[in-house]
């Protein structure tokens, strides 16, 4: 048995607030990597990301349904509040697995969008994305738009 002054008192390693670290997973969850969506402000890279994909197409939605005469607070999913644009919304929980789910994921599949393109600010206590992260995210964004898309179904 070591002496008590020679053990060294344990140390849980602190994770690169970038960077997700691994954790054990519920049965529940689906998949081995299941991590919980991080609102508001964002713990790490890869929610920073996905809260400004959302906010572009949530931006998008009000400017189609503007376009189109329809008022974007008068949702059928979401309450209707003063300040959130229900029906847009609606129409954009449609598109955001193709747009900027996919977007998001494949970026940092291929490691185009990487830890140095995140910001963490002590301050607001989360990370934002840099000018050249948003930059890289657009680009990707505007691509998938441009994509063309057959139906999920068979036939």
């Amino acid at each position: 048995m070591d002496h008590p002054a020679q053990r060294r008192p344990h140390r849980p390693s602190r994770p690169h607030p970038l960077r997700r670290p691994r954790r054990r997973t519920h049965p529940r969850q689906s998949g081995p990597h299941h991590r919980r969506r991080a609102r508001r402000t964002a713990r790490d890279l890869p929610n920073a990301a996905l809260s400004y994909g959302y906010a572009i197409l949530l931006s998008e939605c009000v400017g189609a349904l503007h376009a189109a005469g329809l008022e974007p607070s008068l949702g059928i999913a979401h309450a209707p509040t003063d300040k959130r644009p229900s029906l847009a919304l609606d129409l954009m929980e449609q598109f955001r697995p193709l747009l900027v789910d996919q977007t998001v994921m494949a970026l940092l599949r291929t490691r185009k969008l990487r830890p140095e393109h995140g910001v963490l600010e002590a301050e607001a206590g989360g990370v934002w994305l840099r000018a050249d992260g948003k930059k890289i995210l657009v680009d990707a964004y505007e691509a998938a738009c441009q994509r063309s898309v057959t139906g999920a179904l068979p036939g």
